[in-house]
């Protein structure tokens, strides 16, 4: 496979997470809340700068 194009293979995981505990529970859906925010803003830093660099006008990044 070559590093710099060419060949490219596009694989997708799925994960299921067993927390066993309602503590566990708790702290995995912390996490993922934190990294739902986080994702969320960076894509805010970005999206609305290009749009508006393409000549497109947008409201928030949740227009997509």
């Amino acid at each position: 496979m070559d590093l710099m194009g060419g060949d490219t293979a596009n694989r997708n995981a799925v994960f299921r997470l067993h927390p066993g505990s309602e503590r566990t529970l708790k702290q995995l859906q912390g996490i993922w809340d934190g990294c739902r925010f986080s994702w969320n803003r960076i894509k805010e830093a970005y999206e609305i700068p290009y749009a508006h660099a393409c000549g497109r006008s947008i409201a928030s990044p949740s227009f997509f």
